[in-house]
């Protein structure tokens, strides 16, 4: 997936921060109905794959409980949040996460 590689890329200081803002507008994330806040801001979570998604959940002590997601691109999300005391986190709990402002 070009979004899993750009963010590698990034943590590794060797990315480039537009091909990793585009890698995220074409990406397809899964998107569960959890929110956070933090640091004044309202946090969306979205994940590369159900792995991910698995290890935030059981990050949160929520392992065993059935998550609802919806996939969606990465360009929908940035246009959602536009505007608002919003970000987007990618994959949070996992080796790599990675923050859209």
């Amino acid at each position: 997936m070009a979004l899993v590689g750009e963010i590698t890329a990034y943590h590794e200081r060797r990315g480039d921060p537009e091909a990793l803002l585009a890698a995220f507008r074409e990406a397809l994330v899964l998107v569960p109905e959890v929110e956070t806040e933090h640091g004044g801001l309202r946090w969306w979570h979205a994940f590369t794959d159900e792995r991910e998604l698995a290890m935030f959940a059981r990050a949160r002590g929520e392992g065993d409980r059935e998550w609802s997601y919806v996939k969606t691109r990465g360009e929908r999300l940035l246009q959602a949040i536009k505007g608002r005391n919003a970000a987007i986190m990618v994959d949070a709990a996992g080796e790599r996460p990675m923050a859209f402002t």
